[in-house]
């Protein structure tokens, strides 16, 4: 009669464990809070996403009086790439491009910007950013 018993009583352990790891799984109880904002994150792209050639922020002059002659999102801090197939107003500077980000006062400044360099083999121009918001080429 013991062994029916405890049989019995190992079942109903079990039974409640499955149901308990069933309900926390389906509250999300299996991920901390961080797993479940990093899951939430879109993904960036090291590529600078284009803004139309008609964006007022073209018409905004750079140092020097100069304008962009492409800008685009660069979405997030980091390494970023402008892919100059995508920015065709600019071949004509190529490589003498450099970059300036948009500030808070809608002006175009370096202050954000380091590292930048001109690949003729990847057809890019890559920097280090440390801003969200719209960054440009300019002619140096």
């Amino acid at each position: 009669m013991d062994f029916v018993k405890s049989r019995r009583y190992i079942g109903f352990v079990v039974a409640v464990v499955v149901l308990l790891a069933l309900l926390l799984t389906a509250c999300g109880g299996g991920e901390t809070p961080q797993q479940q904002g990093a899951a939430a994150q879109p993904q960036v792209s090291e590529y600078v996403v284009p803004l139309a050639a008609d964006r007022p922020e073209l018409q905004v002059a750079g140092p020097g009086g100069v304008l962009p002659c492409g800008a685009g999102d660069v979405q997030a801090w980091g390494r970023r790439k402008f892919n100059l197939a995508d920015y065709p107003e600019c071949a004509s500077h190529f490589p003498n491009l450099t970059v300036y980000c948009l500030d808070g006062s809608a002006r175009w400044t370096d202050a954000t910007v380091s590292n930048v360099s001109v690949s003729a083999d990847e057809g890019t121009v890559s920097f280090d950013v440390q801003q969200e918001g719209f960054c440009g080429l300019f002619p140096q």
